[in-house]
Formats: structure tokens, C-alpha cells, sequence
């Protein structure tokens, strides 16, 4: 049966049911509509942390972007982490890295 005729039968069922029946039948309509509601809720909030995850990602990567050109450019560990928020250890690593590339 195609959707839409399907609804109208269904419509038709409930206009013919007894008190108890559209209770139970508008109580499933509720929750129905609850859960979909709850979906696109949590996708919507799956998305909005996947896009913070996703800049703050970005804003590190940059972060040792610039501690690697620093680096390059013999600019003082002590001096690189203020510039970029990274902690001193990171840019230490990050030079031996280098070193050995």
C-alpha cells in the first residue's frame, strides 16, 4: 500500500476506534514524534561537538605549524611557547624531530 494511503487508512482506523484506542493511539503518536525529536536533537549536538573538536584541531595543528617555522628560525624554545600556548616539552620534541628529518 503506498504511504499516503496507508496514513488515511490509519486515520480512518482511529476515527473509528474506541475512547481507549485513540488514547493508546495518540500516545504512540507522542512518543513517535518524541523520539524523532530526540534524533535530530542528538545530531544536532553530534555535529555542533564534531565541529568543536574539529577547530580546536585545527587551531593545535597551526599552533605546531608556527613552532615548527619558529624552530627553523632559531628562535628561542622559551620564547616559541609563548608565542603559540604549547607547552614547553611539545617544542622540544617537536625540535628533535626536526633535527632528525
Amino acid at each position: 500500500m503506498e504511504p499516503e494511503l496507508a496514513k488515511a487508512q490509519e486515520i480512518l482506523d482511529h476515527i473509528n476506534s474506541s475512547p481507549e484506542e485513540i488514547e493508546l493511539y495518540e500516545m504512540r503518536e507522542l512518543t513517535r514524534m518524541d523520539i524523532q525529536n530526540a534524533r535530530e536533537r542528538n545530531i544536532q549536538e553530534g555535529m555542533e561537538i564534531g565541529d568543536e573538536k574539529g577547530i580546536k584541531k585545527g587551531i593545535n595543528e597551526e599552533k605546531i605549524e608556527v613552532a615548527l617555522i619558529s624552530i627553523k628560525e632559531k628562535i628561542p624554545i622559551k620564547t616559541i611557547s609563548k608565542i603559540t600556548g604549547l607547552p614547553v616539552k611539545k617544542i622540544e620534541n617537536l625540535k628533535k624531530e626536526q633535527e632528525k628529518n
